[in-house]
């Protein structure tokens, strides 16, 4: 009983942590947005914000799941993905 406890508790910081990463990338893309309809650099602190948000926890994240290859191979995918759009965007801003 203990141990299924444990990996529900586990499984709560997981999803938190997804639902926390998919916000930080709603972030960046708002202020994204934002920043290349308006032109304005205010516009990118959301970008920004949500960018430090992102790093810190798809970090966080691996350690979490680092006992699961499966999921730890789908968090370096959704870096890529985010990092080759980070590269699109910084052509963007500068």
């Amino acid at each position: 009983m203990v141990s299924n406890f444990g990996w529900v508790n586990h499984t709560h910081k997981v999803l938190a942590k997804a639902s926390s990463i998919e916000a930080a990338t709603v972030e960046m893309e708002t202020g994204m947005r934002g920043y290349l309809l308006a032109g304005k650099t205010d516009f990118l602190a959301p970008y920004e914000h949500g960018e430090q948000t992102f790093n810190t926890l798809t970090s966080s994240l691996s350690e979490t799941v680092s006992d699961n290859p499966a999921q730890v191979a789908l968090i370096k995918d959704i870096n890529n993905t985010i990092e080759q759009w980070q590269k699109y965007n910084s052509r963007r801003i500068n």
